[in-house]
């Protein structure tokens, strides 16, 4: 919802599951990818560890999103290379809103879209 307000003609899909997202991953690899680090299945840190092993997300800004991450836990992300860490709660919106449309604009300037 942030991303298309931030974005309008950007293609925006949604996996609920790390497995639905590596296949989407797959299939057409992302500009940007916002995940929760609280999935099922598959957490957040083992979904980005698998998408870097794969190389799957090289080209793709990634952002992780939590209610619960310990510091250690965004040291983690940060050590791995994910460009930003946003903790759900009032700053969800404007964080989201504000990477989206930096990213939107450089892809813009970069196609002449």
């Amino acid at each position: 919802m942030y991303v298309r307000a931030a974005a309008p003609k950007a293609e925006v899909t949604i996996a609920t599951r790390a497995a639905a997202a590596l296949e989407l991953v797959r299939a057409h690899p992302p500009t940007l990818m916002i995940f929760d680090l609280m999935m099922p299945e598959m957490n957040g840190i083992e979904l980005y560890m698998y998408l870097r092993g794969e190389r799957l997300a090289e080209h793709c800004t990634i952002v992780a999103v939590s209610a619960g991450a310990s510091p250690g836990d965004v040291e983690l992300l940060y050590e791995l290379g994910v460009a930003h860490f946003v903790p759900k709660g009032p700053e969800l919106r404007p964080r989201i809103t504000e990477i989206a449309r930096e990213l939107y604009a450089l892809v813009e300037a970069a196609t002449g879209a």
